[in-house]
Formats: structure tokens, C-alpha cells, sequence
């Protein structure tokens, strides 16, 4: 029996809806700070925490809180 292929339903309606969704890395990577002060600008609370799919395996920021975090801070 051929196995099947699971269906990433999360996957399939961020790239089907035009939703971007932004990575700890990318995201440090934009800003230019280290993975590292991204994990203590969530936990200090200057930067609001990641979404998570159902089960944990797929964590970030939707592109569109990320623009408007920016535009609320300057800064970065």
C-alpha cells in the first residue's frame, strides 16, 4: 500500500490567501538583530509572541502585524 501523503492544511491557506508568514529568522534578519534579542524582545514584551500552527511545528508572524509593529516603532 503506497503511503499517503499528508495534507498541510495550514500550509495550503497561507500560500492559496497571499498570507505571508514571517520566521524567528526572517524576522531577525529584517530587523537586524540575532535570533537570540527577537526570543528577549517577545519575552520582554516589545514585540508581540510568534502564532503556532496546531501541533507547535510551524511558529511566526503573520506579514501584515509585523508592518504594522514597525510602523508603531520606528526604531526597528
Amino acid at each position: 500500500m503506497a503511503k499517503r501523503k499528508h495534507f498541510d492544511y495550514c500550509r495550503f491557506m497561507t500560500e492559496s490567501s497571499g498570507i505571508k508568514i514571517i520566521t524567528k529568522s526572517q524576522l531577525a534578519e529584517l530587523l537586524g538583530v540575532s535570533p537570540s534579542t527577537i526570543y528577549r524582545m517577545i519575552k520582554s514584551g516589545l514585540l508581540p509572541p510568534p502564532l503556532r500552527s496546531p501541533k507547535g511545528y510551524i511558529q511566526g508572524w503573520l506579514s501584515g502585524t509585523i508592518e504594522m509593529w514597525q510602523s508603531d516603532h520606528n526604531q526597528y
